[in-house]
């Protein structure tokens, strides 16, 4: 199962009303609590099920501008680091994949004149990262080679977040 929501608007901490902060946890908390316990049993009877979130590198640090997903993520994060721990004894391994600036829609939508040399130079990697990249990780978690991976947050940011875990 792969969790993906997209993301609620850009706006300021301050700025956001109350059916801002509503909207932010049906889109990105509630529907994953939804489908993950819509696919318990099949997630459990299979044995080997995987849940896998994409969240973003906010979970790690917040982006300034993002308030939302600031606020939200790290809550869908906590959370299903709480199903990892309630699925494993079933088998079922549930990980988050944190992408930072991958060359996608929702980042044309957040910098609609494209990420500045400035964003650019605060990735390590000096570069976008290519959905490819993503679609690897999210592939290797879903792998019987990452049957030992539960509970995990994994950065997708060419090094972008600069939190030790």
């Amino acid at each position: 199962l792969v969790v993906n929501s997209g993301g609620p608007p850009r706006g300021a901490a301050l700025d956001v009303t109350d059916d801002d902060v509503e909207a932010a946890v049906a889109l990105l908390l509630l529907s994953a609590v939804r489908l993950v316990r819509l696919c318990r049993p099949h997630l459990e009877a299979s044995g080997r099920g995987r849940v896998i979130a994409i969240t973003s590198s906010a979970v790690k640090e917040p982006i300034d501008g993002l308030a939302l997903s600031n606020a939200v993520r790290p809550g869908l994060t906590g959370w299903l680091k709480t199903v990892a721990r309630e699925l494993g004894p079933a088998g079922v391994t549930v990980n988050t994949v944190a992408p930072g600036r991958v060359d996608t829609a929702r980042l044309r939508e957040v910098y609609p004149g494209g990420p500045s040399d400035a964003d650019l130079a605060s990735i390590p990697l000096r570069r976008l990262g290519a959905p490819r990249e993503l679609g690897d990780v999210v592939c290797f978690l879903a792998s019987d080679r990452a049957a030992y991976v539960t509970g995990a947050t994994i950065a997708v940011d060419g090094g972008l977040t600069r939190g030790l875990l």
